[in-house]
């Protein structure tokens, strides 16, 4: 989280939040951000506990909400039931026992959840719904990638947990992809992943078909707002710098493998590409985009709120409700043993820990090249009305020049900068340097291209004595 610019895609599938945001508390990233109040460029303040709504303010939040999903729910007939539904609880006086926004949020999405049955359908503060694993805190990844071996056999192991945006992660994942050219096969483990982005997603697929010719992965079918209407969006394979063809691959699979996650297992099942081994999915195959949902007198939540739906242009569906279902299903603690014993090794263990021989993927110990420079520059001239437009992707560019007069204001909290030691890469792929300043810490991250240009950055303010591991956890 935190203030975050740039080309990052508007839509996204599973837990990852699209925001801009300054995080004035922090908890754990994985862990249901129940008590953290943000607030946007402008000055909003989001999810605040702190605020007591009545009456008007409870018809607002309802009423807001109601509208956004008659007029933008993927579903128009789902959504304009679940609009009934809450308007309906309103009127009888369901509601007016919650006494914050916060818990009013939390029996909202309790509510909505009861008509809709889809759980990417939720306001940000309420915990996600049947995943065993959402609310604990991910292990350390960079792009999402946790790890690369070689197993016994030669047999190639990786584990991702998420797929953030495509310009800050496909430099970790073509590190972990090439370090998997020489294996006999593959596992990919996504027992713990959540989602994230689908031209993430779509470009981790493309370095398993062939790279002569484009692929077509999925469809996602936008509602146009307030109509029936369908927009579709197509995604496709596009070059890798590596591929793995012709070789076996087993895809790791739980409960809690969720949106993004369960679009690969579902087309590389479908394209007969993988073996999927473990447990049925989450059941998400929706889109989200974020929405504020205003109640007036500063009193705001944020919605995850679907407005696409997958489809598969080779099935004609997708694996919402179903979720994706193992060719052999097994307990998931089991998954990594089973492929292994398919794979005619006899592993004495189930946990990767015991069975990797070798480690192929290393986090990354340095930044990229003038990432800190970059970093500097953009906060510094932001804060003084002058964004360093000749350092930014264009994209990039169009947002700070729209943004600088709200984003300026926080920026100028950030300064005088002062000694800035890079922390390490983030779980998004991101550079981070935690920044010592005379009025708070800071824990500041930016994505760098390979051409130089910036084109994505955020900024959190950091407890007292937190670690620098601590904070790369925590962190946007």
């Amino acid at each position: 989280m935190g203030v975050c610019n740039g080309p990052i895609p508007r839509r996204l599938i599973g837990f990852a939040w699209l925001t801009l945001a300054i995080l004035s508390t922090m908890p754990a990233i994985g862990a249901p951000p129940t008590e953290t109040v943000t607030i946007d460029p402008s000055g909003v303040r989001i999810n605040d506990p702190e605020f007591v709504i009545d009456a008007k303010i409870r018809q607002n939040l309802i009423r807001s909400t109601a509208r956004l999903l008659r007029n933008t729910y993927v579903d128009p007939q789902i959504g304009g039931l679940a609009a009934d539904t809450i308007e309906r609880s309103l009127r009888a006086g369901a509601y007016e026992n919650f006494k914050t926004s916060v818990d009013l949020a939390r029996r909202l999405s309790s509510d909505l959840y009861q008509v809709t049955h889809d759980k990417h359908l939720r306001f940000e503060v309420a915990d996600p719904v049947a995943l065993p694993l959402a609310t604990l805190p991910p292990p350390k990844s960079e792009g999402g990638v946790v790890r690369a071996d070689r197993l016994s056999g030669n047999v190639g192991y990786i584990e991702i947990v998420s797929f953030p945006p495509k310009q800050s992660a496909g430099q970790s994942l073509d590190r972990a992809m090439a370090n998997m050219q020489d294996t006999k096969a593959l596992i990919i483990d996504l027992r713990r992943n959540l989602g994230g982005y689908p031209d993430t997603v779509a470009y981790f697929l493309s370095f398993f078909f062939n790279s002569h010719y484009k692929k077509h992965l999925i469809d996602f079918r936008e509602r146009v707002y307030g109509s029936d209407n369908i927009h579709i969006i197509e995604f496709f394979t596009s070059a890798t710098p590596t591929s793995y063809l012709d070789k076996p691959i087993y895809i790791l699979t739980s409960a809690s493998t969720f949106s993004g996650a369960e679009m690969v297992a579902y087309v590389m099942q479908s394209e007969k590409r993988g073996v999927v081994v473990g447990e049925r999915t989450g059941g998400g195959a929706n889109g989200i985009e974020a929405r504020i949902v205003t109640g007036g007198r500063f009193v705001n939540l944020k919605l995850a709120l679907p407005i696409q739906m997958a489809r598969s242009p080779l099935t004609g569906s997708n694996w919402e409700g179903s979720g994706v279902i193992p060719d052999w299903e097994v307990p998931a603690d089991d998954s990594l043993k089973v492929s292994l014993e398919r794979l005619g090794e006899a592993p004495n263990f189930g946990a990767i820990e015991k069975l990797s021989q070798v480690s192929l993927f290393n986090f990354r110990t340095k930044p990229r090249p003038g990432a800190e420079t970059a970093l500097r520059r953009y906060i510094e001239g932001v804060a003084n009305g002058q964004p360093p437009l000749d350092l930014l992707t264009p994209e990039f560019a169009e947002g700070a020049k729209r943004d600088v007069a709200s984003v300026r204001y926080f920026l100028k909290t950030f300064l005088p900068i002062g000694t800035m030691t890079f922390a390490g890469p983030n779980a998004d792929g991101l550079d981070c340097f935690i920044a010592e300043g005379p009025k708070a810490t800071k824990l500041l991250c930016v994505n760098v291209t390979a051409q130089g240009k910036l084109d994505g950055y955020s900024a959190t303010f950091l407890p007292e004595s937190t670690s620098k591991d601590a904070a790369i956890r925590q962190g946007p």
